[in-house]
């Protein structure tokens, strides 16, 4: 999680706080990282994270939670894995990435299967720490649907919004120069980014860019009544492509209880947040 994140999500929360190590997988401006890259961040990452040990004994020792969720956070699967918690307290595994583990490898590039190889390798050492729930749209056993709860009806065909938001620059990129191609009247299309795209030369951009900045995406999201969100899996390299990506189709709002990122705030039964851990 980036600084700001922490302190625009997670501090306002009120609720004790623990960074851990994360396992890099994701570059916000090239996309897919080398899988060196990603072997040297799990190297040093467990090194990093044996070194917590106490401080992470400590901390859900103080939080007392009944219930662990885990959204897709390797090096926490890898503490829990050493460190199971106490009978009685519950860990769900949820997270999109456990619906690729369908994906025939016959169907897929050289770099496509070093890509799934990976995604494959930390969802194994995740369900060791407890039972493991996909995001799909595909009807698959232990999954949930992306769509949790029926948009509204859309009633009005006039100021249509869109919004975009890239966790790597090239998909943008690529968004922006197709709609200067193939542009769609009577639509308001908004993407958020790392850094704000750079106009190419000659023409502005086909659509409004911002950096990434919660108040804003907020102020906008809150016009929307559902959402898509494009998970790329590719691993780019010489010659190599991507694998198909399906869009998954989010509600507006989530339930609570599966609302957030790759780690929740640890609750009580009374429903009240009492400790909260992100990957740094």
């Amino acid at each position: 999680a980036t600084q700001k994140m922490v302190q625009e999500t997670l501090e306002p929360l009120g609720v004790p706080l623990l960074q851990l190590p994360a396992i890099k997988l994701v570059d916000p401006k090239k996309g897919m990282v080398p899988t060196v890259v990603t072997l040297h961040s799990v190297i040093t990452g467990v090194g990093k994270l044996r070194g917590m040990y106490p401080q992470l004994v400590s901390f859900f020792v103080d939080a007392k939670a009944e219930y662990i969720f885990n959204f897709w956070h390797t090096t926490l699967a890898f503490f829990l894995r050493s460190h199971p918690p106490p009978p009685g307290v519950r860990i769900s595994n949820v997270a999109p990435q456990f619906a690729l583990s369908s994906l025939d490898v016959r169907d897929l590039g050289f770099w496509e299967i070093v890509g799934k190889s990976t995604i494959d390798a930390m969802a194994a050492l995740i369900a060791q720490t407890g039972p493991c729930l996909s995001l799909s749209a595909r009807p698959q056993p232990n999954s949930l649907p992306p769509i949790l709860e029926v948009p509204a009806a859309v009633t009005s065909f006039s100021s249509r919004l869109i919004l975009c938001y890239f966790l790597a620059q090239p998909d943008a990129v690529r968004l922006e120069r197709l709609l200067a191609q193939f542009s769609i009247s009577g639509v308001e299309i908004h993407c958020f980014t790392t850094a704000p795209l750079t106009p190419p030369a000659g023409r502005p951009l086909a659509l409004e860019s911002h950096a990434k900045q919660r108040a804003l995406f907020k102020h906008y999201f809150d016009r929307c009544t559902g959402a898509t969100r494009r998970r790329s899996t590719h691993r780019s390299g010489p010659g190599g492509g991507r694998p198909p990506s399906r869009p998954t189709v989010l509600p507006r709002r989530l339930p609570r209880r599966l609302q957030g990122s790759s780690a929740r705030p640890a609750t009580r039964p009374s429903g009240r947040p009492s400790a909260a851990a992100c990957p740094s």
